[in-house]
């Protein structure tokens, strides 16, 4: 779709190719009202700690997905029910932030906010509420401020050794 990017698919303005198409997906229920399946196909990836999906194939004329048929990471899924339990629904921007962090262990607001596709206030926002969760930690001050993974974090999935300050 014109305007959509890789570096803008999950916050471009939901439009749909086809409007035919488009609306039996929301009925059976495999998209949002509002268009939104993008979200729900992250979410649904992440929340059981497999990577992202892949959009990197897709055209201008066409959409491809790749999503891995990676084996689920049953703490990442622990750690997410049991902060669910405790505060409500995770958002999408947590979740991304979370699953970067395991798998890169140390980045930047800056770093993450590419990946949130959100500006870097709205995502230091959402960092400081899972500093706040216990779930992350922050290293360093001002614009050297890096976030890993809280120990508690590791220990519960048992990699106590995988946690370096």
């Amino acid at each position: 779709m014109e305007g959509v990017t890789l570096e803008n698919l999950l916050v471009a303005d939901p439009r749909s190719r086809n409007p035919l198409l488009a609306d039996i997906i929301k009925r059976i229920g495999l998209a949002e009202r509002t268009g939104r399946g993008i979200d729900r196909i992250f979410e649904g990836m992440l929340r059981y700690g497999r990577p992202l999906p892949d959009y990197s194939m897709s055209t201008s004329y066409t959409v491809s997905v790749w999503m891995a048929a990676a084996v689920a990471d049953l703490d990442f899924l622990h750690m997410v029910i049991t902060r669910e339990e405790q505060l409500g629904a995770m958002p999408i921007d947590s979740l991304i932030i979370l699953s970067r962090l395991r798998d890169e262990r140390r980045l930047t607001t800056a770093e993450l906010a590419k990946s949130v596709q959100k500006p870097e206030t709205v995502v230091r926002a959402a960092v400081e509420k899972l500093v706040e969760a216990s779930l992350i930690e922050a290293h360093g001050s001002k614009r050297g401020r890096s976030y890993t993974l809280s120990v508690k974090v590791y220990q519960k999935s048992g990699q106590k050794a995988e946690y370096v300050r």
